[in-house]
């Protein structure tokens, strides 16, 4: 099965936020790995698999044999990550990185509990002035 340039894309730009689910290590491809890929090509339709093997040309060469046994097309490698694609019409769409909704941005920060402005006290009820979690002790003024 080939995809076309603007599927490809798409792909791409959904698997960009993805995090590798299988890491092949240099032992290979063993029964459980392959096993594992087919699991996980099964529930989430497009993942991505850490090749951590130092060789390029062992690496290129794993990854098109995981190709070939599972069905699934390469969508991008990037060093050492090959992202996969295989479709799957029955997948649950709590799984499926496809059908699962995509945020809209990046989440926002969490706001934290100790005052950030020159409030001018800390809070412990100490004078100061407080600058991102350290109290400055303002010094006596000379002219009293």
């Amino acid at each position: 099965m080939t995809i076309d340039s603007e599927t490809r894309r798409d792909l791409r730009r959904i698997a960009h936020h993805l995090k590798p689910v299988v890491i092949v290590a240099e032992r290979g491809l063993e029964d459980g790995v392959l096993n594992e890929i087919e699991r996980a090509l099964s529930d989430h339709e497009l993942i991505k698999v850490r090749l951590a093997i130092a060789d390029r040309a062992v690496r290129a060469a794993t990854a098109a044999e995981i190709s070939s046994f599972t069905g699934a097309d390469k969508v991008a490698d990037i060093g050492k990550i090959t992202v996969l694609f295989r479709p799957n019409p029955s997948a649950k769409p709590q799984l499926s990185n496809l059908q699962r909704p995509v945020s809209a941005g990046k989440p926002t920060p969490k706001r934290s509990p100790t005052p950030r402005s020159g409030t001018g006290r800390t809070g412990r009820g100490k004078p100061g002035v407080a600058t991102s979690r350290r109290t400055v002790r303002r010094k006596p003024s000379q002219d009293r």
